[in-house]
Parts: structure tokens; sequence; C-alpha cells
């Protein structure tokens, strides 16, 4: 078993209730970025937004429902469809201009870099 940390800025902001749907997210940090992921599986990138306003990440879009024709019957409907909104609050060390977003089989992909001074480095000591 091991022991998630919690991080207080990545708690989810609940401020999406207009949203049809709300995809499932991961997220995880590194050295030197955060990364989340939504899983958005049938929704085009160009049908995707993603921003930051007052150091909250926000990432939205739409799913629309296959077109059917006139003879064609519905038995069972259980993909949402409609609008979805995700809003993170980014930490303190992230760099607002350092974030890159991408679609790769169904999941958003968005990396958020960090600010070069909140890297971790190494300081060679020097004998005396």
């Amino acid at each position: 078993m091991s022991i998630v940390r919690f991080n207080p800025y990545f708690a989810a902001d609940h401020r999406t209730a207009t949203a049809g749907w709300t995809p499932a997210a991961d997220v995880w940090e590194t050295g030197s970025a955060y990364r989340i992921d939504l899983e958005i599986p049938s929704v085009p990138a160009e049908a995707v937004e993603v921003s930051v306003e007052e150091g909250v990440l926000i990432m939205s879009g739409e799913r629309s429902r296959a077109e059917r024709t006139e003879d064609e019957r519905n038995h069972r409907l259980e993909r949402r469809a409609g609008r979805f909104s995700r809003r993170f609050k980014l930490p303190e060390d992230a760099d607002a201009e350092a974030i890159s977003a991408r679609i790769a089989e169904g999941v958003l992909e968005v990396t958020v870099g960090k600010r070069e001074e909140s890297k971790p480095r190494r300081i060679e000591v020097i004998a005396a």
C-alpha cells in the first residue's frame, strides 16, 4: 500500500455546475513539471479549450452525440455528451507561461512546467 500525499493546490475547483459531465482526472508531479490527464474519448482537439485565469487551470470542451438517421432507434445511451469543465488551482511554483496540451488516444495531457527557481538543484561543495 502506498501513501498519496494530499496537495491542496490540485484539489478540484467545483465551480463546474454548468457542465454536462465531468471527465476523470489524474494529477502527478515530477521534478520539473506537473501533469494533468483528463479522459475525454471522442472529443476532437478543436472542441477543447485550455486556459489559465488568476492561478486556476481551466480545461473545458464539448462532446457531441453521434448523428443518427431517421430509421435508427436508441435502445440505450450511456455515454455522456455535452459540455465539460475541470478547474484546478495551480501551485505557487507553477509557471503559467510553460503550459502545453495535447490529445492522444482519448486523453487530454496538460503539462505545467515549474519555475526555474523552484526546481531542485545540486550545489557543489568545494574543499577549502
